[in-house]
C-alpha cells in the first residue's frame, strides 16, 4: 500500500509541475507579446510625430514624442524634437509643458554632454520663469562645453543682474568681450547695465565706441548708439 500511496503522490506532483511550468510559459508569452505590442505603439506613436512635426502642428507632436519615449527614452533626437514641439505649443496647460520640455532637454544633456543648442534652451526657460540658480548652473556647464558661444555669458550676466550682482555682470560681460570682440549682443548688454551704474558715463561712452568700431554692420549697435 505504500508504493502505491507514494506512486500516487509522485504523479500528483509531476502533474503539479507541468501546471506550473505551462502557466509560467503562458505568463511569459504573455509578457512578451505585451512588451512587442508596446514597441509597435510607440513606434506608431514617433510616425505620428515626425508627420505633425512636420506640418507644424506642435501640439500633437509633443503628445506622441512624448509617449514614444516612454518607451525609448535615450532617442536623443526624439528629445530635442519633443522639446522643441513642446516649447512651440501653445494653449496648453503651461506648467505641465515645460516640465516635459525641461526633462526632455536635460535627459538629452546627459546623453551629449556637449548639446549647447539643448543648453541653451534649458538656460533660456530657467531664466525665463525665473530659477536662476538653475540657469546658472546650465550656463556655466553651456560655457565649458563651448567658451565662443556668446550666449552662455548674456545668461550669466542677466542672473548676476537679477541677483543684484552687476558688478559682477559688468566684469563678466567686459571679460567675454576681450574674447569674443564681435558678439553685437554682449556690447548691449555691457552698455545697459553701465547706464544703470553712478558716474560710469565715460565708460558707457567708450565701450560703444569700441562696439561701433568692431560691429560697424551691425543694426543693434548703431540703435544702442543713437539712444545713448
Amino acid at each position: 500500500m505504500r508504493t502505491g500511496f507514494w506512486q500516487r503522490r509522485r504523479r500528483q506532483i509531476l502533474i503539479l509541475i507541468s501546471v506550473l511550468l505551462v502557466a509560467g510559459m503562458v505568463g511569459a508569452g504573455g509578457y512578451v507579446g505585451l512588451k512587442i505590442q508596446r514597441r509597435r505603439g510607440a513606434r506608431k506613436a514617433l510616425a505620428r510625430a515626425k508627420e505633425a512635426y512636420a506640418k507644424g502642428d506642435w501640439l500633437t507632436a509633443g503628445r506622441n514624442y512624448w509617449i514614444y519615449l516612454q518607451r525609448f527614452p535615450n532617442d536623443l533626437q526624439a528629445l530635442r524634437a519633443c522639446a522643441d514641439a513642446l516649447l512651440k505649443t501653445e494653449g496648453e496647460d503651461e506648467q505641465r509643458r515645460l516640465s516635459r520640455a525641461i526633462g526632455a532637454l536635460r535627459r538629452a544633456v546627459r546623453l551629449d554632454p556637449g548639446d549647447t543648442e539643448s543648453m541653451q534652451k534649458l538656460a533660456d526657460i530657467y531664466l525665463a520663469t525665473g530659477q536662476l540658480a538653475e540657469a546658472e548652473t546650465i550656463a556655466r556647464r553651456w560655457q565649458q562645453a563651448d567658451p565662443q558661444q556668446a550666449g552662455s555669458y548674456l545668461v550669466l550676466a542677466q542672473v548676476y543682474e537679477r541677483l543684484g550682482r552687476t558688478s559682477e555682470a559688468i566684469d563678466l560681460l567686459k571679460q567675454a568681450i576681450n574674447r569674443l570682440p564681435d558678439q553685437d549682443r554682449l556690447y548691449t548688454l555691457l552698455v545697459r547695465l553701465l547706464g544703470a551704474q553712478p558716474q560710469t558715463a565715460r565708460d558707457q561712452a567708450q565701450w560703444i565706441r569700441r562696439a561701433l568700431a568692431a560691429c560697424p554692420d551691425s543694426a543693434i549697435v548703431h540703435l544702442m548708439a543713437a539712444r545713448y
